[in-house]
């Protein structure tokens, strides 16, 4: 038997996703009574699933393996089959104006921000980042991030880069 504590639930509209860390297998289950399996996956290496996204066609799911790998995946939400996946650990994920942003860590412990297409998770630009940012905010065709060490940069979301103020 399984024991909850072994057990991550994520609520996704009339759907919870459940990642048992002991067998790493992913389930998404119909919500309600009964919670009538859907489908379920296989995560091969896969020990922790930091946070899923969703939106009309995909579940992105930001998984970890270690401290500084993971993997990043895109998967049908009706299948669970994956449409496509990106290594690596990523630190932000988020939805904004039809695309993915991401941070990722590559193994020499950079930080990049990456501008993803959703429908097959190509990569439109990337840009180094500083790993001491706390804040980011989008407005007007512009992501501003803040850091730590009082750096604010702000970059173009077309094409990623660094926007001169004036």
């Amino acid at each position: 038997m399984t024991d909850h504590l072994t057990l991550q639930r994520f609520s996704l509209g009339e759907y919870v996703l459940v990642f048992d860390l002991d067998r790493s297998i992913l389930t998404c289950r119909a919500r309600g009574e009964g919670q009538k399996k859907i489908w379920g996956k296989k995560l091969k290496d896969v020990h922790y699933v930091e946070r899923v996204l969703e939106d009309a066609e995909k579940y992105y799911v930001a998984c970890e393996n270690g401290e500084h790998t993971g993997l990043f995946l895109a998967l049908h939400r009706d299948t669970g089959a994956t449409a496509w996946f990106i290594p690596g650990k990523s630190f932000l994920q988020i939805i904004y104006g039809g695309y993915l942003y991401l941070i990722f860590i590559d193994d020499r412990e950079d930080y990049f921000l990456l501008k993803v297409d959703r429908e097959d998770g190509r990569a439109l630009w990337h840009h180094r980042v500083e790993d001491d940012l706390y804040e980011y905010c989008f407005n007007d065709g512009v992501i501003t991030l803040k850091f730590g060490s009082g750096l604010t940069k702000s970059l173009d979301l077309g094409t990623g880069r660094a926007r001169v103020s004036p």
